[in-house]
């Protein structure tokens, strides 16, 4: 099984992205984060988006099925496309930071963080996939206190599900 997990960037870059894909065919699973569902955006770094691009997305990738999650109503939010033939037993999205529609001060630095998961068996064995945008903070990649809390949460969706996870 083949899995990409890629930070789109709101489609900065649509042709790059979707050239992309018709070159790789091959992989199964696609976690998409930073993508935007007929959206708006009022953030500076977002203003050369695709506010469109999760529709672009499911038609350059007409053999998979795939969903979106938002975690800010008409903002960007998180997508997971999987190959048709998977047997999917389950989706669903969590809130591991804070909760949909949380933004403060339209900055993106305080959204609530969601993950989405997709459970499916292939070849008699179970996978859970979670596809995740960790919590942004202009300081840098460092351990906060926010940081860690989101991290004790994904670990309790990680444990109520025996298959194997890939996150």
């Amino acid at each position: 099984m083949k899995l990409l997990y890629w930070n789109i960037q709101g489609g900065i870059d649509t042709k790059g992205v979707l050239d992309f894909l018709s070159k790789n065919k091959n992989i199964d699973v696609f976690c998409f984060q930073e993508v935007f569902n007929n959206g708006k955006c009022s953030r500076d770094v977002f203003d050369r988006s695709n506010m469109n691009l999760f529709s672009d997305l499911r038609h350059k990738l007409k053999k998979y099925d795939g969903f979106f999650s938002e975690h800010q109503t008409d903002e960007e939010g998180i997508a997971i496309f999987f190959r048709k033939e998977f047997k999917i037993m389950e989706n669903g999205n969590v809130f591991v930071h804070r909760y949909k529609n949380s933004m403060i001060n339209n900055d993106g630095e305080e959204f609530g963080r969601n993950l989405q998961y997709i459970r499916f068996n292939l070849l008699d064995k179970n996978y859970f996939v979670l596809n995740f945008h960790g919590l942004w903070d202009r300081r840098g990649k460092i351990d906060t206190e926010e940081r860690i809390i989101q991290s004790e949460n994904i670990l309790k969706v990680l444990k109520r599900f025996p298959d194997d996870r890939i996150i």
